[in-house]
């Protein structure tokens, strides 16, 4: 599924490729365990904590996409509302491509279950 991000950047993602949804099953985790630091660094680093999530997005992307990609789709001044856009627009497309493959889930489980005698 095309994702455009808002600085007309596409990229193709995938989350029934198997490498894909590994890869991004590490990045959600990284982005956890990113927004724990941050919340802490914010109160007396607020520049770290905004550079710290820039990163974890931008790096995600170049893990994604390929190298690269993440200083090309998230631009190279750290911003955080960049950093949570760009994460925001890839999960409306895990959460379009989820309601897909359910719709068509739920087409085949009655298309072939069987008939009940």
């Amino acid at each position: 599924m095309l994702v455009k991000f808002d600085n007309g950047v596409e990229v193709d993602f995938d989350i029934y490729d198997a490498e894909t949804a590994d890869y991004y099953a590490d990045i959600k985790s990284n982005i956890v365990a990113a927004s724990e630091e941050v919340v802490q660094l914010a109160e007396t680093k607020p520049g770290d904590a905004m550079r710290k999530m820039f990163s974890v997005v931008s790096e995600g992307c170049d893990i994604l996409f390929g190298a690269g990609m993440g200083e090309k789709i998230c631009g190279s001044r750290p911003n955080m509302m960049t950093a949570l856009n760009v994460f925001s627009k890839i999960r409306d497309s895990e959460d379009k491509q989820i309601a897909e493959m359910k719709k068509l889930s739920d087409v085949a489980a009655k298309k072939y279950r069987p008939k009940k005698k």
